[in-house]
């Protein structure tokens, strides 16, 4: 039978595992060993390369770090980093001070010393047990003691505690290594600088070598100001490139009477080097090499997929919104050479099909519209899902319905733990490993040798890696010396599970909520399940706008006739900052006596708070921050975030801008034909969440951000059969609205779902705050 490789993907958010290095040194008996620090918080950043440096200070009234350097040498893609600590006790007594740095996963420590009274203790590389007896018994001695060791791939946290004697100084010097790896189209080194005071000799130098040249060079930082900025001084000349960031202590100062800093987050560098057809570059160095290349049409690999959805009740609301839109974006972007099956379960399990089918357009097209119309059940069950898509990827590859050199993969998505069946999620993953035949894996002795051999390569380079150890010896002058170690042992990681939700249209027959007044013989045809879920405010088409009512669990829509080139407002809330606008674009030509159709062919989003602009057009994504500009074709698939903000783009798709916590916005691509005669691409604008926006929000969109009462009643015939006329009291006004549907085009961009809704006439006068003419504004982002 052959044998088979299945991944089994549980979404959630990883966490960093702690890694601790204590060394402490006093003078003063009384004192304790250094105790630990909270742990950081984990980046929120897309970084190809990450470290923080920074220091904590339990009595930060006299220590001083009077300087902190990170000097890092990058050739080749080939990054050598040393961070250098001085600090200084000025208190009459001992003081402790805890210095963190946290490491890419992909780095490896090459070296440690740390200096006292001008002699250097350098770290010897130690295999693991015999490092850890050392530390026993200096610990039993009551000496000072540490340990410094990895915690395999999920190394990330560095710390030092270290009890600096009175007038003391103490020299910290930490060596890593990483080879960097290329993504989205560039190199990334992000070094985050948290010294916690400020610091008179703070100095950061990158130094970057590339024999084949350096395509482009960019450097920016989360906490630079236009004053800091002016410490940061780039370098670029064909091969080389230097970045240096040296500000002053004035510079470095949040206000000009206070001793606060303002170097708090990342400074980053990216670039990317020059790239022909060939295959790639070779380096040698010392008897080693590595090849590097980034082939560019390398065949894809076929993917069979089983998605097992949760639709218990713990799923209600903005969850299960979440798991659709999630899931229907995955399909979109499916392979015809792809196969999948869908398994949705509560306390019962219910397959789609029977088998894993191919992602013909056909195929996935259903699959859409079996998720779009899922609905919420009862308990969970999660054991039993697992262990029917395991069966189906089994009986799928021993009847040899799936490609031959494919992946295979199962991917669940739910939000909590199971209650039904099997309720241990050990025992769960046990019984999921165990039915999973004919695994691929190295046998025992085969592991030993392997083992056995990366351990030799750590202690004859100095490595500290999962197998080894750092021991730092102080030679014994007195009762106070001993041996220092570094320890860098693994925290239990904690899980945080990604939150979904969703939405369902009513059947008819259903009750419509209470309070909602539904006229007889009218069940609305879409409805959002739960209150929990934030309505979508929408525009797109020509321009079609789609208000939904919260309250009256319906929608309202209107239509602008606005001329080619017009800018119009659509969302400004000056408590937060926030400001969108639109520009119209035509058709490129009409027939005889036809009216010019005109669409959103361009917007611009504003949050002058954070001074950050983005310009979406049919062509590219522009991202402006501080005085950054980043550039974001349609035609790949990538991801901005920031400390405030985030653009998630999908390939020829959508783009996502979260603005923190305050908004959420979907930008929709269009596209037509190549060279289509009458029609342009354009764009469609998405709310997806804006309760945070303020009572003062307003546009034409952002008017209805907030409940808006509407009355709908008199309901009869109107002059098509198929669409009824009735009488609608909003704002003061009495307004005749006919029953009608737009498209919303956010989970399928093609075809666009249906949405049934209360059609305003004549330009939505009387719906509208004055009439759609008053919003127009003079640029992109310009203010009514």
């Amino acid at each position: 039978m052959r044998a088979m490789l299945v991944h089994l993907l549980l979404v959630s958010v990883p966490v960093l595992i702690s890694a601790d290095f204590m060394i402490s040194e006093s003078e003063d008996p009384g004192v304790g060993y250094g105790s630990l620090s909270p742990n950081l918080q984990p980046l929120k950043m897309l970084l190809k390369k990450r470290s923080t440096k920074g220091l904590r200070y339990k009595d930060g009234g006299k220590i001083e770090v009077y300087s902190l350097k990170v000097d890092s040498k990058v050739t080749s893609r080939f990054a050598h980093n040393v961070i250098t600590s001085r600090v200084v006790n000025r208190a009459t007594q001992s003081k402790e001070a805890l210095f963190e740095v946290e490491l890419p996963k992909t780095a490896f420590i090459t070296n440690f010393t740390m200096t006292i009274d001008g002699v250097m203790y350098t770290g010897d590389v130690k295999g693991k047990e015999e490092a850890r007896k050392q530390y026993q018994v200096a610990v039993s001695r009551g000496q000072t003691a540490g340990l410094v060791k990895t915690s395999g791939r999920k190394m990330e946290m560095f710390k030092v505690s270290v009890h600096v004697a009175a007038a003391k100084k103490v020299t910290f010097e930490i060596t890593y290594e990483e080879l960097l790896k290329r993504k989205l189209g560039k190199y990334e080194m992000v070094i985050r600088v948290k010294p916690m005071q400020l610091v008179n000799h703070f100095q950061i130098d990158v130094h970057i070598f590339e024999p084949k040249g350096i395509a482009f060079l960019n450097v920016h930082g989360t906490f630079l100001t236009k004053d800091l900025d002016q410490a940061v001084v780039k370098n670029r000349t064909g091969t080389k490139a230097h970045v240096s960031f040296k500000p002053t202590p004035e510079q470095q100062r949040k206000c000009p009477d206070c001793g606060e800093t303002l170097l708090n987050g990342d400074f980053i560098i990216q670039y990317d080097v020059n790239r022909d057809l060939s295959g790639g570059d070779i380096q040698i160095v010392n008897g080693y090499f590595v090849h590097h290349f980034a082939p560019t049409n390398l065949p894809r690999v076929p993917k069979n997929i089983i998605f097992v959805i949760d639709r218990s009740f713990s799923m209600r609301g903005l969850k299960f919104y979440q798991t659709k839109l999630a899931l229907l974006r995955i399909l979109g972007d499916m392979n015809k050479k792809d196969h999948f099956t869908i398994i949705s379960f509560d306390s019962t399990i219910e397959k789609w099909r029977d088998s894993l089918v191919q992602a013909t357009p056909e195929n996935v097209l259903q699959a859409k519209r079996y998720i779009f119309y899922l609905r919420l059940g009862a308990e969970t069950n999660i054991n039993d899902a697992l262990l029917l898509a395991v069966s189906l990827l089994d009986t799928a590859h021993e009847q040899n319905q799936l490609p031959e050199r494919s992946v295979s993969m199962i991917i669940l998505l739910t939000d909590g733990d199971p209650n039904v069946g099997e309720k241990d999620p050990v025992k769960i993953q046990i019984n999921v490993r165990s039915a999973i035949r004919e695994r691929v894996s190295a046998g025992a002795e085969e592991k030993k040798k392997l083992m056995d051999k990366a351990l030799k390569l750590s202690l004859k380079y100095n490595f500290v890696t999962p197998l080894t150890s750092m021991v730092v010896t102080k030679p014994e002058e007195n009762k106070m010396d001993g041996i220092l170690m570094a320890d860098k042992p693994m925290e239990n990681a904690k899980r945080q599970t990604v939150q979904n939700g969703g939405y369902s249209p009513i059947p008819q027959g259903s009750r419509t909520p209470q309070g909602s007044r539904t006229p007889q013989g009218y069940i609305p045809t879409s409805h959002f399940a739960s209150p929990a879920y934030h309505p979508v405010t929408s525009v797109d088409g020509d321009p079609h706008f789609i208000i939904q009512m919260q309250k009256q669990y319906d929608a309202i829509c209107f239509n602008i006739d606005g001329k080619p080139g017009s800018i119009v407002n659509l969302v400004t809330d000056l408590h937060t900052g926030i400001k969108v606008n639109g520009q119209l674009i035509g058709d490129k030509k009409t027939e005889s006596n036809q009216k010019l159709n005109t669409y959103f062919g361009k917007f611009g989003l504003e949050n002058s708070k954070i001074d950050m602009k983005i310009a979406v057009t049919t062509e590219v994504i522009t991202v402006f921050y501080s005085e950054d500009e980043t550039i974001i074709p349609w035609s790949t698939t990538a991801a901005l975030m920031c400390e405030s903000f985030s653009v998630s783009v999908i390939k020829e798709k959508n783009v996502t801008v979260t603005m923190g916590d305050d908004a959420t916005f979907v930008i929709v691509l269009h596209q037509v034909w190549k060279n289509h005669p009458r029609h342009r691409d354009f764009l469609g604008f998405y709310t997806i969440d804006s309760h945070r926006l303020s009572n003062m929000t307003h546009g034409l969109l952002g008017q209805f951000y907030h409940d808006v009462d509407a009355e709908v009643y008199n309901i009869h015939p109107g002059s098509d059969p198929e669409k009824p006329d009735a009488t609608m009291v909003v704002k003061g006004h009495k307004l005749t609205v006919t029953r009608g549907w737009q498209k919303d085009y956010r989970l399928d961009p093609k075809w666009g779902a249906n949405i049934s809704c209360w059609f305003v006439h004549n330009n939505g006068k009387g719906f509208i705050d004055g009439i759609h003419t008053d919003y127009i504004v003079s640029s992109l982002f310009d203010s009514i």
